[in-house]
């Protein structure tokens, strides 16, 4: 299989967007279109893809402000965590005000739960519950990569001080989920660079 991997910096807190594909079935994932709808759906295109599957890892806005737009267009899925529902909803607060164009995600087609594999076209994603960003944040690992969302940075690693943050939970969920998968295992997180399971067990100051 030939996997097709982009990220798109969108929005502006700089959210990254992730297209996650295969040449051979011409179908994606996307993970947390959080902004500018006409970029990510451009990049899509310019990879030969279609969506077949929108996820979002947590509940904020700055993930989701796209998913009701590129749904529209493509037909696809959505689906979240179901403990983040209330979180999506309480972006209305603040998100139109921080992120141009945002809309209110429509309600999931389903829910992500815990070892869910998550199969579209030859890409298969596991689903890992990792709480403590949000009640119900999420991982996907699969091809070599993990995408962390806002769980686990480079170098550093979620904030616990909004609402349904638990720091000793994101904590242990990064100690129990993410740090048990091997080290050459590419992460790549909701904001900023990417780094790798190995690097940050040895140098992520929050994790000694």
């Amino acid at each position: 299989m030939s996997l097709v991997l982009r990220k798109v910096v969108v929005g502006s807190m700089s959210e990254n967007a992730y297209i996650v594909g295969s040449k051979e079935s011409g179908e994606c994932i996307l993970i947390n279109p959080g902004a500018q709808a006409d970029l990510i759906q451009r990049e899509v295109e310019e990879a030969g893809l279609k969506v077949a599957l929108i996820v979002n890892t947590h509940g904020h806005g700055d993930h989701n402000g796209a998913v009701k737009e590129i749904k529209e267009r493509t037909s696809a899925e959505f689906r979240i965590h179901q403990s983040d529902v209330r979180v999506m909803a309480a972006s209305m607060s603040w998100a139109p005000m921080m992120i141009a164009g945002y809309q209110m995600p429509p309600p999931p087609d389903g829910f992500l739960t815990d070892g869910d594999e998550l199969r579209v076209g030859g890409v298969t994603l596991r689903v890992l519950e990792t709480p403590g960003h949000t009640p119900g944040s999420v991982c996907f690992s699969g091809e070599g990569i993990v995408f962390t969302g806002d769980t686990l940075f480079k170098g550093s690693i979620g904030r616990f001080d909004l609402d349904g943050g638990n720091g000793p939970q994101l904590l242990e969920s990064i100690e129990s989920r993410l740090l048990t998968l091997p080290d050459e295992t590419v992460v790549m997180p909701g904001h900023g660079e990417g780094s790798t399971i190995g690097e940050e067990r040895r140098s992520n100051p929050f994790l000694r």
